[in-house]
């Protein structure tokens, strides 16, 4: 019980044997800073919430949900309006692509390699 109490300070924790089985009323509240207080003793400066606290079922009543938005019928004209996402441009390499992959690598360097030689031969004949 005392471990209890050091965890919930502000939380009176009747004897056992005491008051067992009886509903009890705690009050939520936060303060300035944000943090959420549980107490027995209905707090004088700060707006707080009733929760009764039954023993025997050990469950305390969740606050309630937001109110989910209702699904729409068909898109609007401007959600119309946007084109599909685009397919990726790389692909993974599969065992049935990784040829093609090494050939197109292979014709990338060709068409590199001859740029550069034109390059080359661009500031050659620019220098002489």
């Amino acid at each position: 019980v005392d471990k209890i109490k050091d965890a919930l300070p502000d939380v009176k924790i009747p004897a056992i044997g005491k008051d067992e089985g009886n509903p009890t009323t705690v009050y939520k509240w936060t303060d300035s800073n944000g943090v959420t207080h549980y107490t027995q003793d209905e707090p004088t400066t700060q707006p707080a919430k009733a929760l009764t606290v039954d023993p025997n079922t050990n469950i305390i009543q969740s606050d309630a949900l937001p109110s989910q938005p209702t699904p729409k019928e068909a898109p609007t004209k401007a959600e119309a309006d946007y084109a599909p996402a685009p397919k990726p441009i790389l692909t993974l390499p599969t065992p049935s692509n990784t040829k093609q992959l090494i050939e197109d690598a292979k014709h990338v360097q060709t068409l590199m390699n001859e740029r550069a030689a034109k390059i080359d031969a661009a500031a050659g004949e620019s220098a002489r």
